[in-house]
């Protein structure tokens, strides 16, 4: 099966999607969304902070099922995982933080000996607190993102360098 034309292409809504917002880009009628590192605009409205949907921690019994063999396998491949808990806005987060403790606690996905970056930490507070960073009360603002990335990276190397210069070791 050969690559397809334009017009085959078009019969996906997502591709017609991305060809019409290219025209448009393409006719200044509309600025770029993608930056070079990859990340997308994805305009949500700047509402200021809000409230968490509590249905959001209801769970899911087969998906639960599902994540925890998943879990399971790559454990059992000696997989490194790192479990990241995305940072909320302070006075949302302050709202649901019982919630969510509990949520943690009765999925049972995060053992102790885990390894974890949690970014509704103490230690983050002060990212959480600044508005500027969420467009609401959940969502990261792209400047917020930019930031969280650069502090995750650090978070990593944190983590790894460890394993990476005990691994490194002549035997």
């Amino acid at each position: 099966m050969g690559k397809p034309t334009r017009r085959e292409a078009l019969g996906s809504i997502n591709i017609l999607r991305e060809e019409l917002n290219e025209a448009l880009v393409l006719t200044h009628h509309q600025e770029r969304e993608f930056y070079s590192d990859g990340s997308k605009n994805l305009h949500t409205p700047k509402t200021g902070p809000g409230t968490f949907p509590l249905d959001a921690f209801t769970v899911d019994p087969e998906a639960l099922a599902d994540y925890k063999r998943l879990i399971a396998e790559l454990r059992e491949q000696h997989t490194i995982i790192v479990f990241v808990q995305p940072p909320l806005y302070e006075s949302t987060y302050q709202s649901v933080r019982g919630y969510m403790a509990r949520y943690v606690q009765e999925t049972g996905l995060i053992a102790s000996d885990d390894l974890a970056i949690d970014f509704n930490s103490p230690a983050y507070k002060a990212f959480r607190t600044t508005s500027a960073n969420f467009d609401d009360g959940i969502h990261l603002s792209h400047d917020g993102a930019l930031q969280l990335s650069t502090q995750l990276n650090r978070e990593l190397q944190k983590l790894f360098q460890p394993v990476e210069s005990h691994q490194s070791r002549p035997q």
